[in-house]
């Protein structure tokens, strides 16, 4: 079962549906322009896809068009909050909500 993102620091890990120990982490670096992917397997990174900024909303919209196509029919994605206040305050419960996650365990894979 694939968990939802989990944020420590400015990272946010992702577990593959297939096991745990292939985990994604992505990785904001507005200084630099870019978004850092990484794939790992247990606690060793085996690659890392930085995507630049500008590339960011054709993701977004290749992710969300696939999650659109994956809802069965007459099932409606839920609505965004309303204004821009509103996704202010829909970032900073989330990130409450996440500040108070505890890490996944690190596995060793030999």
């Amino acid at each position: 079962m694939a968990e939802q993102g989990l944020f420590f620091g400015d990272r946010a890990w992702f577990s593959d549906t297939r096991t745990p120990a292939r985990r994604m982490a992505v990785t904001s670096h507005p200084d630099e322009g870019v978004i850092v992917v990484s794939f790992w397997q247990g606690d060793a990174c085996t690659s890392t896809f930085r995507l630049p900024l500008a590339d960011g909303a054709r993701l977004i919209s290749a992710v969300a068009g696939g999650m659109a196509a994956g809802l069965p029919a007459g099932v409606e994605p839920p609505s965004p909050p309303p204004g821009p206040s509103g996704w202010r305050q829909w970032i900073r419960a989330a990130r409450a909500r996440l500040a108070r996650r505890k890490p996944p365990p690190l596995r060793v894979v030999r």
